[in-house]
């Protein structure tokens, strides 16, 4: 069993710990050893929780805590740009990222880098998933998903996707659509042309919207 600490800024953090307590479930019910033993959480944000119960403890914020030999981190954080900091803060501390690979999902060939999240609906087989990415409950068929990127809910996405671009929920991208860095598509985009890099866009078709 691997010891973890949660890093998180919002109730975001929750739902990558429910993903833990589900794929614990899961060896459970498949006679197998837990995988993931989270012994607090790290956070910059003051309450990141508000008003939502929370069962875990606080250990601290990403550069006072003190964490234990042999315990790695998990990011439970979505926007990409917050992702990159959290990254660098512990890596300067002498931190190791988990990789959360949900034990349910079926492919083969699968390239997951350092420290992502990754708990999609289906994932096309060969795909290359970079460093520090998170997918949520995603259909994902491209090639390559960039480092820090993040997909989430109900979203089905076609094309190759860059680093730190931020894919919301119930977005879908047509065949061979690319997202560029730094990108975000807003939650039910729907993507029918090419995302430039650092371009946010919204809507049915998804276009261009300023960023406010």
């Amino acid at each position: 069993m691997k010891n973890v600490i949660l890093v998180c800024e919002d109730l975001f953090g929750l739902e990558v710990f429910d993903l833990l307590v589900q794929s614990n479930l899961w060896y459970r019910q498949n006679g197998r050893e837990e995988a993931y033993r989270v012994l607090g959480y790290v956070s910059d944000a003051p309450d990141p929780f508000g008003d939502t119960p929370c069962p875990l403890a606080r250990l601290g914020t990403l550069s006072d805590h003190a964490a234990a030999e042999g315990t790695e981190y998990v990011l439970g954080i979505a926007g990409p740009a917050a992702k990159v900091r959290a990254v660098e803060a512990i890596k300067a501390r002498g931190g190791v990222f988990a990789t959360v690979y949900c034990p349910w999902i079926l492919a083969i060939g699968i390239s997951v880098g350092e420290g992502s999240v990754v708990a999609a609906y289906s994932i096309k087989p060969g795909m290359e998933l970079g460093p520090y990415t998170t997918t949520i409950e995603s259909m994902l068929t491209p090639k390559k998903v960039g480092a820090y990127s993040t997909i989430l809910r109900f979203s089905n996405i076609t094309g190759n996707v860059g680093e730190r671009a931020y894919v919301g929920n119930h977005v879908y991208s047509h065949l061979g659509v690319t997202i560029g860095d730094d990108a975000v598509a807003q939650d039910g985009a729907i993507i029918v042309r090419n995302v430039k890099p650092g371009m946010t866009v919204a809507g049915v078709p998804a276009r261009r919207v300023a960023v406010v």
